[in-house]
């Protein structure tokens, strides 16, 4: 099973589109999503920074910065970085995380 295009996150006038999503669902993904309806997830915000470092796009680019920005608190970094290590990112999230000064 596949998401290939979902999702809006809109939180404090930040629209966050998600429309890349090559990652298989495995559990880990699923567990950490929020049921909204019976069929529709929204995914966790280490999720929806992992698969938009995927893309690569500027906005997403962009996107996770402002996620970072406002969420450093609140985000499983641990799990985070676990998630960018299996899909090859771990590098350009530390990178990343460098220049925006979290660690």
């Amino acid at each position: 099973m596949q998401w290939r295009k979902w999702g809006l996150f809109v939180e404090d006038d930040i629209h966050l589109d998600i429309n890349y999503a090559p990652l298989t669902l495995d559990e880990k993904f699923i567990e950490r999503s929020e049921r909204l309806l019976e069929n529709v997830f929204l995914p966790s915000l280490e999720d929806i920074i992992v698969l938009k470092l995927m893309s690569g796009e500027r906005k997403d680019i962009e996107d996770v910065k402002k996620i970072l920005h406002q969420a450093w608190h609140a985000i499983n970094k641990e799990y985070l970085r676990r998630r960018a290590r299996e899909t090859g990112l771990e590098r350009s999230l530390e990178k990343l995380l460098r220049r925006l000064g979290l660690q």
